[in-house]
């Protein structure tokens, strides 16, 4: 396997040993590997290709990228209700050459209008060997509900471009990882079967990251992984209350994070106390895996250019400076299901410049937007809050929702809809987050005509305002 990561074994001979270790799917034959028809070995080739294409200039990684737009933009006008209604404005980009002034033409495709599209949204075909069709429910970063479809493709995309993290990062799959996540409000822990994208690895535990901090905690001590993966609110709470030197986790070797900005001062809170690096990553449920943190500075992200086009755009739908804050505008690559052209998350990014690592990958420096707070109870500890009102959706006209605590025992659940909802519905919200948060809180709702974002462009889907209201 090309660009392989390996460590180096101690002795007097001295070998390198692969981190990532395949299994041959030759009867007869278990070395060398040989790889079989399956989803792992093509995921593998995947990740051996662009292994190749992410040191191209970034001009040559643009053109095709734009080439595949293209083969996006006719598929999309054949067979999806909703660009046959805009077949004017697709024209002119048929069965061409597209190029990024002819791109640039296309209108910026809205949450709202993917949300009042519905079905429209769909094509009617794919192809052939895009394989299954699976429904994909969100509410992201900014409480708004969204809907799509995506296909087995944009699964294999997920598992090549995780085996690259793993492999930028020298990850060694045959050891324990921990994720520390939203499970089910009954389920504690779970060991579940690995995760190493797919690939053979050691053992891997889910964590429920509603659980009190201290418990979270304890399974640390006791499971000792030598990964984990968590929010940042969540590691915060972590090491503020592991300060001593025999609370350091013995086996760990670095600390995944997700869903939030990260900041310098809780990488060096890391580094500090438990000894480890902090890897960074920025998904989305709609979108897939859309950067990875560079393996040579910590600082940039590096945009997953074979599977998403990213735009940084400013007010005036401008390309951004290096530096300079604005919308994340995304046209997914390889989801032929829901094609979304020049399509608005609604996170707020910060591009960067080329990096010295000398990837082509466009760099961002920072995602704004995402940042979760966590519920404080009456005993003082902290747990991290569940948002899951889009399991319901389909049951209520919730444009957008937002959760503020007001004090230790009360959280007011913020909607903004189309239309008064009834007792019914308003019930259901209220059974959803008690169910799911699980702790014993004082629930309310509060409809509003809008939910604003703070000064600096983020949208806190959680919002803890103990310490504002006691100003």
């Amino acid at each position: 396997m090309s660009n392989a990561i390996t460590k180096l074994k101690r002795g007097v001979n001295s070998v390198k040993e692969p981190l990532i270790r395949p299994f041959s799917q030759l009867r007869g034959g278990a070395w060398p590997f040989v790889p079989g028809p399956g989803r792992i070995s093509q995921a593998m080739a995947l990740q051996t290709s662009i292994s190749m294409s992410e040191y191209w200039p970034p001009e040559k990684i643009q053109g095709f990228q734009l080439g595949q737009i293209q083969h996006l933009i006719n598929h999309a006008v054949r067979h999806v209700p909703f660009y046959q209604t805009r077949r004017k404005e697709l024209q002119h980009l048929l069965n061409g050459q597209l190029t990024m002034e002819k791109f640039q033409t296309l209108p910026i495709l809205s949450r709202t209008e993917i949300f009042e599209a519905g079905d429209q949204m769909f094509a009617k075909v794919i192809p052939r060997n895009h394989g299954k069709i699976m429904d994909v429910a969100t509410s992201g970063s900014t409480g708004r509900p969204l809907k799509i479809k995506t296909t087995s493709l944009n699964g294999l995309f997920y598992q090549a471009l995780s085996m690259r993290y793993h492999l930028w990062h020298k990850r060694d799959l045959s050891l324990s990882s921990m994720t520390i996540k939203s499970l089910p409000s009954d389920l504690k822990i779970q060991r579940v079967g690995n995760w190493g994208a797919g690939l053979p690895s050691g053992p891997a535990y889910l964590v429920n990251f509603t659980l009190p901090v201290p418990e979270i905690l304890k399974h640390i001590f006791e499971l000792q992984p030598a990964y984990i993966q968590t929010h940042p609110g969540v590691l915060r709470e972590l090491l503020r209350i592991a300060k001593q030197p025999d609370q350091r986790p013995a086996n760990l070797r670095e600390v995944r994070l997700m869903g939030e900005p990260v900041t310098d001062d809780l990488r060096r809170m890391c580094m500090a106390q438990w000894g480890v690096p902090v890897s960074n990553n920025y998904s989305a449920m709609e979108l897939n895996i859309i950067a990875l943190q560079c393996p040579d500075n910590p600082g940039n992200l590096h945009v997953q250019s074979e599977s998403l086009f990213v735009e940084v755009l400013d007010k005036n739908n401008k390309p951004c400076k290096p530096g300079e804050m604005g919308r994340c505008v995304v046209t997914p690559l390889k989801n032929f299901a829901t094609p979304l052209f020049r399509y608005d998350n609604e996170d707020y990014l910060v591009a960067g410049e080329s990096c010295s690592c000398g990837r082509g990958l466009p760099v961002i420096t920072e995602v704004c937007g995402r940042e979760r707070g966590l519920i404080q109870m009456p005993d003082g500890s902290r747990v991290m809050p569940r948002i899951a009102l889009f399991k319901v959706m389909d049951q209520l006209p919730v444009l957008q929702h937002q959760l503020a605590q007001k004090s230790f025992t009360d959280i007011e659940i913020r909607i903004v809809t189309k239309e008064k909802m009834t007792e019914k519905q308003e019930q259901l919200i209220l059974s959803t987050f008690y169910k799911d948060i699980g702790q014993p809180l004082n629930y309310h709702i509060a409809y509003q005509d809008e939910i604003p974002r703070l000064p600096n462009g983020k949208f806190e889907v959680f919002r803890n305002e103990i310490e504002e209201n006691s100003n």
